[in-house]
């Protein structure tokens, strides 16, 4: 079987002494790694990107340069080096880390070893029951008042073609059935499967459209992520890290429509 290991951060304490970490990995079975994110932890405490911005990635695509942020050329090289003796091993090397296009291009420019790029959460809605992780579940949240991730997801849902006001009704629905749920009905329906789970939750027309827009928006984001990296000008691979399935339905993930 092949093993693979995650090199999270912080990727100095991998670095500063690579070669004797993977002869014992690779003596283990490893053979391939997942670096990232692609963060350097600076003396000062700040983090700051081990990817270097290349202006002609933006040039490229037509795209102002964004001004080149602050550097560690050391680290950068000290990462270089360790990914190197990786890819002379043969292994396989996928990043976790990800962007536009742009940033993609700058990436594999600095570091041509990687072979794809792994996105945390593709596409991924929230799901808490209560506010806790940018967001609750029964939500679409009104734009103003500093919250522009209302309107964002707002203005996708409408750019998919949904209407606004439906969802609404849907979320509305869902929200009131489960603050309405007793130990007896959960009983009672437990060991009844997907009929009875309809039952239980008394998912109608406008639930199941709002569930609809939630997976045809995540499913929208993980495409337009595979056609950014084509532009990227050798070929990519890609992939991501979802919520576990029990969620997945929650987050809008539809496993089998995504790949």
């Amino acid at each position: 079987m092949e093993c693979w290991i995650f090199v999270f951060n912080p990727l100095e304490r991998y670095m500063a002494d690579y070669r004797n970490v993977f002869d014992a990995w690779e003596d283990g079975g490893v053979r391939g790694i997942v670096v990232g994110r692609m963060r350097f932890m600076e003396d000062d405490g700040e983090t700051i990107s081990a990817v270097p911005q290349d202006p002609k990635a933006y040039t490229a695509l037509g795209l102002e340069a964004p001004s080149q942020a602050r550097r560690n050329r050391q680290k950068e090289q000290q990462l270089g080096q360790m990914l190197d003796d990786a890819a002379s091993r043969g292994w396989h090397i996928m990043v976790f880390d990800s962007g536009p296009t742009a940033y993609v291009q700058s990436l594999v420019n600095a570091y041509p070893q990687v072979h794809g790029v792994i996105i945390d959460g593709p596409g991924e809605q929230h799901y808490e029951l209560a506010w806790h992780h940018g967001g609750e579940l029964f939500e679409v949240p009104e734009p103003g008042h500093g919250v522009t991730r209302g309107s964002k997801e707002r203005r996708q849902y409408m750019e998919l073609g949904f209407q606004m006001d439906r969802i609404e009704r849907g979320i509305a629905h869902m929200r009131d059935r489960c603050h309405n749920l007793t130990p007896d009905m959960v009983r009672y329906h437990a060991h009844g499967g997907a009929l009875a789970g309809l039952i239980l939750f008394d998912i109608n027309e406008d639930a199941l459209y709002w569930l609809r827009a939630r997976q045809e928006a995540a499913l929208r984001s993980w495409q337009k992520a595979r056609a950014d990296l084509e532009k990227v000008d050798r070929p990519m691979e890609l992939g991501a890290i979802p919520r576990i399935t029990s969620f997945s339905s929650l987050t809008g993930h539809n496993y089998q429509q995504m790949g």
